[in-house]
């Protein structure tokens, strides 16, 4: 701290030698009853030139190690603001390319499952035919803003069909259908079983139906060949009572002879020696020559 009296105003000066030429040690020397506790000088105006130089320079070599420190380090410390700068921009960067390819890497599985599941869906529709209806789907939109088919289904009819046979060729086609995609979902497998058992289903109904209408036509040729059997016997029936007919006679005892081309028939059937009886008694003689001790000589 520097005392209220500056030593160079003061009155008791024993120096002839004018304030303003002498030195600071001459000064301290000659005051009288002044307490200097710095050498520190209030007017640097007043002091020659040489000593203001002398001031200056211990003024500029009195700057301290941290402002030397500070202003050395001042360029190396924008290098590092600069550097760490580029480092951020440099994993900005990185982060925002690493983003885009997992963006492209989206959008391309998206177009590729929207392919598959189109292509699942149509063959489907191609194979059903008549039984399949349109295709639906179920859209997932992607980075780009575009709607991506990720999923799909194609209605089918399983129902029966108007007779078994035409349920047959129904399931059979239904199966196809189901199984025609590359690769056939669970769903798509179900659906193909459950076309089986209605075709395994029908094909019994249509053996059946077959075995009844093969009995049935059995029965109607047996009942034909019945039929045809009776009619024959009723026609040789009735040529042989037509025959019989027209070479019947009639004998006063009540025996009737049928005479054909091929043989004849007695009524009743009598042995020779009745036969022989008969004819005496009704006249008729016999074509053979008489032999002795017959009847007819014994008549005779």
């Amino acid at each position: 701290m520097i005392a209220s009296h500056s030593p160079f105003h003061s009155a008791h000066v024993a120096s002839a030698t004018p304030a303003a030429h002498r030195t600071v040690g001459e000064l301290a020397a000659d005051e009288k009853g002044v307490v200097l506790q710095s050498p520190t000088i209030a007017a640097v105006d007043e002091v020659p030139a040489p000593v203001k130089a002398g001031i200056s320079s211990q003024q500029n070599s009195s700057v301290s190690p941290s402002e030397a420190s500070d202003t050395q380090t001042k360029p190396s410390s924008d290098d590092a603001l600069q550097a760490l700068r580029e480092r951020e921009a440099a994993a900005k960067a990185k982060v925002e390319q690493a983003e885009l390819a997992q963006m492209q890497r989206e959008i391309a599985s998206l177009a590729a499952r929207d392919r598959e599941v189109r292509a699942h869906e149509q063959a489907h529709m191609a194979v059903g035919g008549q039984y399949a209806g349109a295709a639906q789907y179920q859209y997932e939109r992607g980075p780009d803003g575009i709607s991506y088919a990720v999923a799909g289904e194609v209605p089918i009819d399983i129902g029966r069909a108007a007779d078994p046979q035409a349920t047959i060729e129904k399931a059979r086609t239904v199966r196809r259908a189901a199984l025609a995609p590359a690769d056939p979902s669970p769903q798509d497998r179900r659906i193909a079983a459950q076309a089986s058992r209605l075709e395994a289903e029908a094909l019994q109904e249509l053996n059946e139906q077959r075995r009844a209408e093969q009995a049935e036509a059995s029965e109607a040729k047996q009942r034909a060949r019945e039929a045809n059997s009776d009619d024959k016997s009723k026609s040789e029936l009735g040529a042989a009572e037509s025959t019989g007919n027209a070479t019947q006679q009639a004998s006063p005892t009540g025996i009737v002879s049928e005479s054909s081309s091929n043989n004849t028939i007695a009524s009743p059937a009598l042995s020779n020696n009745q036969l022989k009886q008969v004819n005496t008694l009704v006249g008729v003689q016999s074509l053979a020559s008489p032999r002795p001790n017959t009847i007819l000589d014994d008549l005779v």
